[in-house]
């Protein structure tokens, strides 16, 4: 019986894609765009969430915004997080997704004016820990993945920083594999951050031309663009495999 590689092989097995990712960066986003993947309420509620975070000094502030948690919650629920039927990924009421993201306005205030491109090499392990302080806090979804969920949620706080993920493009690009073992969204966590925060030193420029004010589509932050790049990637990968 083949022995089962630990999660550090599979992300090590897994780094030609990155570099494929990177040395093509802006063609994938590119193609991200042209498919609109994501369109509608997906891409209206998101902008909406974002734009009313932007009215407000800090992110922090914008955790007494009930407003701002409606886009949230409806940004939530129509990127997936929500289907209706027995069985489905749920989310939780909207007033324990507010309270979930309210206790933890200490870390939050903390890691505010942290950009994911400025973190020093020295000190991604740390920026890591401290968003992995807040995400294991929160309670977004009810039967998802943890880590899925609570990043989607953090991400609409915290876009300069923290990236949203997602398992059938996000873990199947970096890990190769769709799903995290119960108990391990830290471990992976932990080891997928420093790799966002690489692609977003070495992507700067591309993803910088991307992000414009006003917003168009779903390229509306670093993180975002990354992600974007991930699912423009996938399916090129696939068509050529």
């Amino acid at each position: 019986m083949a022995r089962q590689l630990s999660l550090e092989e599979r992300i090590a097995e897994r780094r030609p894609e990155v570099e494929r990712l990177i040395a093509g960066f802006g063609g994938y986003v590119d193609r991200f765009d042209e498919n609109r993947q994501f369109s509608g309420p997906s891409v209206y509620f998101h902008v909406k969430a974002l734009t009313t975070l932007g009215t407000h000094e800090h992110p922090v502030d914008a955790l007494e915004d009930d407003a701002f948690f409606d886009y949230v919650y409806a940004t939530l629920a129509s990127w997936g997080l929500h289907r209706m039927g027995p069985g489905n990924a749920k989310l939780v009421e909207v007033q324990e997704l507010k309270s979930s993201l309210r206790r933890q306005r200490t870390g939050i205030e903390a890691l505010q004016e942290v950009r994911i491109e400025e973190i020093d090499e020295r000190d991604v392990a740390d920026v890591a820990e401290s968003i992995w302080q807040v995400l294991r806090e929160l309670r977004v979804g009810i039967g998802q993945t943890l880590l899925v969920a609570n990043s989607k949620a953090l991400h609409h706080v915290l876009p300069a920083l923290v990236p949203p993920i997602d398992r059938n493009y996000t873990l199947m690009f970096f890990v190769g594999r769709p799903y995290i073992y119960r108990g391990r969204d830290g471990e992976y966590f932990k080891q997928l951050f420093p790799l966002f925060r690489e692609i977003a030193v070495r992507s700067l420029r591309d993803i910088r031309a991307r992000v414009r004010d006003p917003w168009t589509g779903m390229n509306t932050s670093v993180t975002k663009v990354i992600d974007n790049a991930i699912l423009g990637y996938m399916p090129v990968q696939s068509e050529v495999s």
